[in-house]
């Protein structure tokens, strides 16, 4: 725990210089845009619902109800643009997708999908696809140990055991005695 303290008193040391940059209206829209994750120096990954006006939604009324879906920004110069929808398997008419992450090898990405359940209420579960070459593989829900169906599963994150190299999932869920959303 010692080294610990040590080693963020020489992160707290390093002055660099960080920009807080709003990023323009091809990406910031009137709704929320969330969960951003750097996929590389030149391109942003977020969920969005991608409208310029406000979007309501009434309790058990399910007709053109919108979605949040992955979206990409490119950098181009010092500026971001709106570069599409992510291309691949991943966003679903009708599920919302969000909360995406990569392995460190950026092998996998997992993320949510979220969708109501028979009583109403939002349900959320992790799912993994794998890439090979260019192409990502069709996602995979991951087992009843994460995606308890009863609960919801989601914001996905990663880390490695430093002591064992091996990949460990976090993420949020609502299970009864391990916390709320």
């Amino acid at each position: 725990e010692m080294l610990y303290c040590d080693s963020v008193k020489k992160i707290v040391a390093i002055k660099n210089k960080i920009i807080v940059q709003h990023l323009d209206s091809s990406i910031n829209k009137i709704n929320v845009e969330a969960s951003p994750f750097a996929l590389d120096d030149n391109t942003l990954l977020y969920s969005a619902f991608r409208t310029n006006k406000r979007e309501y939604i009434e309790e058990g009324n399910t007709s053109n109800t919108k979605v949040r879906k992955l979206y990409q920004a490119i950098r181009k110069g010092n500026q971001w643009k709106f570069g599409g929808e992510f291309s691949g398997p991943f966003n679903v008419e009708e599920v919302h997708t969000a909360n995406a992450c990569l392995s460190v090898d950026k092998k996998r990405m997992y993320f949510s999908r979220c969708k109501e359940n028979y009583k109403g209420d939002m349900i959320c579960a992790i799912y993994v696809s794998e890439k090979n070459g260019e192409v990502w593989s069709e996602p995979v829900k991951l087992p009843k140990e994460i995606n308890n169906p009863k609960y919801t599963s989601t914001m996905p994150t990663l880390a490695t055991d430093p002591a064992k190299g091996n990949e460990i999932l976090f993420f949020v869920s609502n299970r009864k005695g391990k916390g709320k959303l």
